[in-house]
């Protein structure tokens, strides 16, 4: 399916804690870098200790704005 090729090209994010029991709460914060202006989608599937896989969860979507303002402007010249 589309989203089984998308599944496969994305990054797998490494670091991620030991589960806890089920039904605890669980943050993991995503290290970087990541790139200004972009959006980044994240997507979860679990494994259990047999091997079996879940379906994937939802799609949260992130977008990064550029917050730099711009350069201050040396060379205004006017005629």
């Amino acid at each position: 399916s589309a989203m089984d090729s998308w599944w496969n090209a994305a990054t797998v994010v490494t670091g991620l804690p030991t589960p806890k029991i089920s039904g605890s709460a669980e943050t993991f914060a995503v290290p970087g870098p990541f790139t200004t202006g972009a959006s980044y989608y994240f997507v979860l599937v679990a494994i259990d200790d047999a091997g079996n896989r879940s379906l994937y969860s939802n799609v949260a979507v992130k977008f990064l704005p550029d917050t730099l303002p711009p350069r201050a402007i040396i060379d205004l010249r006017v005629r």
